[in-house]
């Protein structure tokens, strides 16, 4: 009986020490997910303008409802100090990573991320492809700014 009593005295005393230490791990797990640098929260925002983008292309649309009434996707977004820039591949601007095909960036902390699409054109209405409006769109993402749509009308995209 001595020793289970000795078992049961020495798990009593172990209790406080486990409790610090699960304190302070869970306080150093808090500090990693708010410092730490796997995701900032620019590319958090990004990636959610992506997912509707990609939505949206994808979409499957009534050509003669289309002209009627376009598709307009408002995404809200959280953070500010960043800039969307949508390349068509015929863009003077266009950044090498994209590598002559339409693109999606965001320019955040002297930084540029982006995301390469090979179906998407230049527009023209007489073609039937998926195109961006204009050559290059610049949307700054600031403090009167927290918000991008997404609009298709047909084939045509265009960002406001």
């Amino acid at each position: 009986m001595k020793k289970s009593q000795m078992t049961l005295e020495a798990i009593v005393k172990m209790i406080p020490t486990i409790l610090v230490i699960l304190l302070l791990c869970s306080i150093l797990v808090g500090f990693w997910s708010i410092f730490g640098k796997s995701k900032t929260k620019e590319l958090n925002d990004f990636n959610r303008v992506i997912a509707e983008f990609e939505a949206l292309k994808e979409e499957k649309i009534d050509k003669d409802a289309c002209k009627l009434q376009p598709d307009v996707v408002p995404v809200p977004l959280i953070y500010e100090g960043y800039s969307l820039v949508f390349y068509s591949p015929s863009s003077q601007a266009l950044p090498d990573i994209c590598k002559g095909k339409a693109c999606i960036c965001i320019n955040y902390d002297k930084k540029q991320h982006c995301t390469v699409y090979e179906d998407i054109v230049d527009y023209d209405p007489e073609k039937d492809k998926l195109g961006f409006e204009k050559p290059t769109t610049i949307i700054p993402i600031g403090e009167d700014k927290h918000y991008v749509k997404l609009k298709r009308e047909c084939n045509k995209l265009s960002f406001i």
